[in-house]
């Protein structure tokens, strides 16, 4: 079994060796030192707990990528709205009204369905 003179505790703040107190340290001394203990060790459980608790995880993750389809469904919409906008003004003029070309490149449109369609029941 080590003596109590062997034992080094790690510093939590940096990872570095914490000695803890020799034999000549006093009664306050070494309460401070198992207090401070006890509060790492509290911290420690508390972390692994944390890391074990699958159901906290799965609803963090859930959580996490909730947000991050919301994010995308907002740069969607923007994106969308853009590219409507975009056409709107591709297929009207100046003061709103719908280009001559829109209503004869959507009637030709309409010719070439009926056209297709109609060879085929042939």
């Amino acid at each position: 079994m080590k003596s109590r003179k062997d034992v080094v505790m790690t510093n939590p703040e940096n990872g570095s060796p914490r000695p803890a107190p020799g034999p000549d340290a006093s009664l306050a001394d070494v309460e401070a030192d198992i207090a401070r203990t006890r509060g790492e060790l509290a911290e420690t459980v508390e972390a692994l707990t944390d890391k074990l608790d699958v159901k906290s995880q799965a609803q963090h993750k859930a959580q996490e990528v909730k947000q991050a389809a919301g994010e995308q469904l907002h740069a969607a919409q923007a994106q969308g709205s853009a590219l409507l906008d975009q056409a709107r003004d591709s297929a009207t003029d100046m003061h709103g009204n719908i280009r001559p070309v829109v209503p004869v490149l959507a009637a030709s449109l309409v010719a070439v369905v009926i056209f297709i369609w109609w060879r085929k029941r042939r």
